[in-house]
Formats: C-alpha cells, structure tokens, sequence
C-alpha cells in the first residue's frame, strides 16, 4: 500500500485556528470561504484508515468529494476543490498528515480520475460510433489503470450498467490484489460497495467511521432494498398465476 492513514485536523486545531486571526470572515459554513474548515468535525471524521481499496461511499453529497480532492491536495494535486479557497486550503493541508508504511517519504506514484473524465470518454464514443463499435467504461479503466500506482476514482458507475460495474469491481480487485495498485474511490454502487476486503466509509451516517460489507448499514440498505424488489414482484407474478 501507499498510504495507511490520513490525519484530519481536530475539532480544536481548526478552533484555533479560526481564533487566531488568520481567516478573515470567523467561524466558517459551507459558502463563507472558509471551507473545508468547519466540515468534518461535525462529522466526528478524525482519521481515514486506507485498505487496498478504500470506498468513500454514500448518497450524492460533496463531503466524500471534497475529502477525496483534500487528500489528493496534499499529496501534491494542484486542482483546488470546488468552493475552497487557495489560502484557507493551504493552511488545511498544513494541518493534515498522510502517514505512509516504514514512513517513507518517497513520491507516491498516483493519479486522481475525475467523474468529468470518463463522461468524456463516453461522449468521444458516441462521436466515433459511425467508425467503430464503442468501448464501454470498464474498458476505459483496464487502459488507464497501470500497476504499481495509487489512484483516486470519482463515482466510476456513472452510465455503467451493473454488469459493467461488476466487470469494474473484478477489475479494480484483481489490480490490488496482483498489480500493486491501491484504490481510494467515491461510490454509491451496491455492486462495488460488495468488492471483498473493501474498506468503507459511510457518508449516509452522522458519525462516520470505516467498516467493512457485512456491518455496513449502507450494503445493509442496499440488500433489503433488492429483497424488497424481488418479494414485490413474486407477489405480482403470484396474482397473475391465480388469475389463469
């Protein structure tokens, strides 16, 4: 792995920071600037313990994206979040550790793919359709993927089927498994919600802490969710048999 854990500021190391002076509108929200001060410890987040696959999961909200592009930041990716600000996000990161095996201070080797970017990739498809038979996204992945190499994914089942996420799940779990690779991803799929061994973080929950699928509520909400689909419709075929 390339990364074990990444060490948010506490709830008191943002408190002094806003008294100190330094930020100029006081205590943040969401849209006074001041982002991503103010954001996680409502959320009791102190640390992320990274596995080979990592999933920052949950229903569409922008703090697992946020997190994602913060981490992405101190690794060395110049892109800033949507909404926050060069100087409040430069004293963030001064604040945050990432701690890596051995404590190795090499360059990590990775990659940050955008939801933007295989969006693209589908719409360029679309484009040459008259010349070829499109490729479909997890084809996309398998090419960009390259082993030995840290990568973040932004909400990769955007216009996959569940067959093609599940072509995704076994891929992204033979790449850490064979490849040297480590995955840290924003998803709401139940499909790659269920990669074995995944590390889960659940966005949907007030206090967020890692887990795995067999106690995680959100894999738990997605089961029952099927289960209630599946009796649904037996009860309907079962109406339909005793009309005949």
């Amino acid at each position: 792995m390339f990364i074990e854990k990444f060490i948010l500021p506490s709830a008191w190391e943002e408190k002094d920071y806003l008294i100190s002076g330094k930020n100029t509108i006081g205590m943040p929200t969401r849209y006074d600037g001041n982002v991503p001060f103010g954001i996680f410890p409502k959320r009791q987040i102190e640390k992320i313990n990274f596995g080979e696959i990592t999933l920052l999961a949950g229903s569409s909200n922008s703090e697992k994206q946020l997190l994602m592009r913060i981490i992405c930041a101190k690794l060395g990716f110049k892109l800033l979040p949507e909404g926050v600000s060069d100087r409040c996000l430069s004293d963030y990161l001064d604040m945050c550790i990432i701690m890596t095996p051995n404590n190795s201070h090499k360059k990590i080797p990775f990659e940050l793919i955008t939801k933007e970017q295989s969006l693209d990739f589908i719409k360029k498809q679309y484009a040459e359709i008259g010349i070829r038979l499109p490729k479909s996204l997890p084809e996309f992945y398998e090419t960009r993927i390259t082993p030995k190499k840290l990568y973040f994914i932004e909400e990769p089942e955007n216009s996959m089927s569940l067959q093609e996420s599940k072509e995704l799940a076994s891929l992204l779990d033979d790449c850490a498994k064979y490849s040297g690779n480590q995955f840290v991803i924003t998803t709401n799929s139940p499909v790659l919600l269920g990669i074995k061994n995944a590390v889960i973080y659940n966005f949907d929950q007030r206090v967020i802490m890692d887990e795995t699928w067999y106690y995680s509520k959100l894999a738990a909400r997605h089961v029952k969710f099927y289960k209630e689909l599946d009796r649904a419709h037996r009860k309907g075929k079962l109406k339909k048999e005793k009309l005949k």
